[in-house]
């Protein structure tokens, strides 16, 4: 979930920015409009930011990692609909054809690098 996040922080929060260099593939049919997984994912980077902060707190555990769950734990509310709201390709589009769109892509990118 970090890298998606750096990715989503990086692109300036601009979806078409995003997806200039990034395939983004969706592995799974998620509802990102339905309030009970909304709440799924807000519950559980809640809890995970509450474990980690006891954690260094008590124990001085793992200091880097902790920060990083924090900012993903208070940019999800902006994060979530953004990923809804972008045209993520799924396996099969992407797929199809040989992997033909990924594979000029590719090519696009070494002949003529930014």
């Amino acid at each position: 979930m970090f890298e998606l996040y750096k990715l989503y922080r990086n692109s300036s929060l601009y979806s078409t920015e995003l997806l200039k260099n990034n395939y983004l593939i969706r592995v799974e049919n998620l509802d990102l409009n339905s309030t009970t997984v909304l709440r799924d994912y807000f519950t559980y980077w809640k809890d995970l930011e509450a474990e980690w902060k006891s954690l260094v707190t008590e124990f001085d555990a793992d200091q880097r990692k902790y920060p990083i769950i924090q900012a993903i734990k208070t940019s999800i509310s902006d994060f979530l609909p953004f990923l809804n709201d972008i045209n993520l390709m799924t396996k099969e589009i992407l797929s199809a054809d040989d992997f033909s769109e990924i594979k000029n892509a590719i090519q696009i990118r070494f002949t003529n690098p930014d």
